[in-house]
């Protein structure tokens, strides 16, 4: 291509770069290898190739494929080049680690190259599925000095239980490390994480108890994702848990009572609360009121997915004066019906959820026309007038049992069952709502 007869070779090189950078992030997830936008984008002309070649941060995002038998994998070649492009700037890795031990291979060599460029790790993402990389990793980390690393994903599950144990020490050494997401087959190796530097904690399959443990040692916390929280291995204890700085906090269990973890909560400035607690409250609505209660905290977005709730402990919940703050608001429970959008709707009396924008319901099972007069009650094309804050609505609707599926399906069903609410829906979106219902 001749760069000098078409108007993007007479682009500044700046502007040349910013194109580039919006080409690189809509491409993320390419392994490295030929077709990689970086690679592609230089050898489009000679004047792109140096610009490229010239952008050491065009090449400091990488995702490396280390089985060498796989045909996607990332030739130790290419990865040498795109280090030795990326200058001396932080990277960032997703490394998709062996599926299985390579007997052809003592030391894995595209491995043992981001090894050495350890002391360059920002961001890490790294699922371990054979023992022979977390051997390298460890034996380096735990004689190695100061490094960059701020935010690592890491799943030590397929390693032994020995280098599980070891990995929190390693951990230790990355002394910029805030972002943690962490995953691993030895339940005890979590208390010998950097717990007390890090701003960013999820971890996945730990026991209740072992939870609340954990979090008396995070005081710097700002967000907090627990999943699949299992049944406690011992008694709770009482200890109130201040975590001072906790923004967000997303906690997830399908057999243990999170509400007894959310009551050891001192959290002034939670923003967030996302609770994902199918059938594991075990009817004690009553602990999540008592937190909700005396938090002290001004909750803007309240994500609560239980379907085994009653229709009377969720109005009971939404009632609270504590969540009047809430501007998000998405509920996930088989009992959303008439008396709920009841609830949520304004009358002349006030309203629950004043300063509500922004309402996601699943499953809606309502009478034909509920739902419209609850959001009617709330919305004014005028945007945030007389308290209707109201600006975007997304319903998933139920049909009723004694309603039965049309041959065309269970979207013309929910237009039949539902005549009034869409033709109102429709009008709602002429007039500037974003809604969508299923």
């Amino acid at each position: 291509m001749d760069e000098t007869s078409c108007f993007v070779g007479t682009l500044p090189v700046e502007i040349l770069q910013e194109i580039f950078f919006e080409c690189v992030g809509e491409t993320d997830g390419y392994i490295i290898g030929e077709g990689a936008a970086p690679f592609v984008l230089s050898h489009v002309c000679r004047h792109w190739r140096k610009v490229a070649i010239s952008t050491p941060a065009l090449w400091t995002d990488m995702f490396v494929e280390l089985d060498q038998r796989r045909t996607h994998h990332s030739h130790p070649l290419l990865v040498n080049l795109w280090l030795q492009r990326s200058g001396t700037l932080p990277l960032t890795l997703n490394i998709a680690d062996l599926l299985s031990p390579d007997p052809s291979a003592e030391e894995n060599p595209v491995f043992a190259l981001l090894l050495a460029h350890i002391h360059r790790w920002r961001h890490v993402e790294w699922f371990i599925w054979g023992g022979s990389t977390a051997k390298l990793f460890l034996h380096k980390t735990l004689n190695n000095g100061e490094t960059l690393l701020e935010s690592l994903t890491i799943s030590t599950q397929g390693c032994t239980d020995e280098q599980s144990e070891l990995f929190p020490f390693a951990l230790q050494s990355f002394t910029r490390l805030r972002r943690l997401t962490y995953a691993s087959n030895t339940l005890t190796s979590v208390f010998n994480l950097p717990l007390s530097q890090l701003t960013h904690l999820r971890l996945s399959s730990v026991p209740l108890d072992i939870c609340g443990r954990v979090l008396t040692r995070c005081a710097k916390l700002e967000e907090i994702a627990f999943m699949d929280i299992s049944q406690p291995l011992g008694d709770m204890t009482t200890t109130i848990i201040y975590l001072p700085e906790l923004v967000s906090c997303t906690f997830q269990s399908y057999e243990s009572n999170i509400g007894a973890l959310l009551m050891q909560f001192d959290s002034p400035k939670l923003r967030s609360l996302v609770l994902y607690c199918n059938y594991s409250l075990q009817g004690e609505i009553n602990t999540l009121e008592t937190f909700v209660a005396r938090a002290g905290c001004k909750l803007r977005t309240f994500i609560f997915h239980d379907k085994d709730l009653s229709e009377d402990e969720l109005e009971r919940l939404l009632a609270q004066p504590a969540l009047e703050s809430i501007q998000i608001l998405e509920l996930s429970c088989d009992n959303i019906s008439d008396q709920i959008l009841g609830e949520l709707t304004a009358g002349d009396d006030g309203q629950i959820l004043p300063l509500l924008k922004t309402i996601i319901l699943e499953p809606c099972c309502s009478s034909d026309g509920k739902l419209a007069a609850m959001i009617s009650s709330r919305w004014s094309e005028m945007g945030n007038f007389a308290g209707r804050a109201l600006a975007h609505v997304d319903v998933t609707f139920q049909l009723p049992s004694s309603i039965v599926p049309t041959r065309y399906g269970g979207r013309e069903a929910i237009r039949l069952a539902h005549k009034n609410d869409i033709m109102c829906f429709q009008h709602f979106i002429d007039q500037g709502l974003d809604l969508s219902w299923v």
